[in-house]
């Protein structure tokens, strides 16, 4: 047999397929899977997702479809579901791999991202939705997201205000927004 004649499977030189390329395999097909979902149903999986070895353009696409069906869609309209993904999303967002280059130029779309969701709650709140509270950790996930924005001054003024916001609304009662 000459070199460039690949064996037939059944021969004595036909070997399975490596082992990083059935990976590759499933995390592809993993991947088409997921997205083709709707994404509600799936949040419960993001985290595992979201710092799996998929391509970054991948995760911020999945990210960012979650968290505009959400901020999309009308006040008071919000699923139980949704209102339970909220603080997932925004903590995937601020704890989101470099690799996803959510840093310098792109730092501001983390943020973005990030305030919106928690507005999102905030005014799912407002119009009656007894399950949409902001807590701690969200607002620190807004913090967190300023903090890695890569906009310094803006940055530290923003993550500033938020948390004296968060001091005023603890003093007057609202024991779900202790600084810490």
């Amino acid at each position: 047999m000459n070199q460039r004649t690949k064996p037939r499977c059944g021969s004595a030189g036909c070997r399975p397929p490596s082992r990083s390329r059935l990976v590759r395999l499933s995390i592809a097909a993993i991947a088409s899977l997921v997205l083709s979902f709707d994404a509600s149903v799936i949040l419960n999986g993001a985290q595992a997702y979201v710092t799996s070895g998929l391509p970054a353009h991948t995760h911020r696409a999945f990210l960012r479809r979650l968290t505009d069906d959400i901020c999309n869609a009308d006040p008071g309209t919000l699923t139980a579901q949704e209102v339970k993904n909220a603080p997932m999303l925004m903590a995937a967002w601020a704890d989101a791999p470099d690799k996803l280059n959510l840093t310098g130029e792109n730092g501001m779309e983390r943020v973005l991202a990030v305030e919106g969701l928690l507005k999102r709650m905030i005014d799912e709140r407002r119009v009656g939705n007894t399950e949409a509270i902001a807590r701690t950790q969200d607002y620190n996930a807004v913090m967190k997201s300023w903090a890695m924005s890569g906009e310094r001054k803006a940055a530290a003024l923003r993550v500033e205000q938020i948390l004296m916001s968060m001091q005023n609304m603890y003093q007057s009662g609202d024991e779900d927004v202790q600084p810490n």
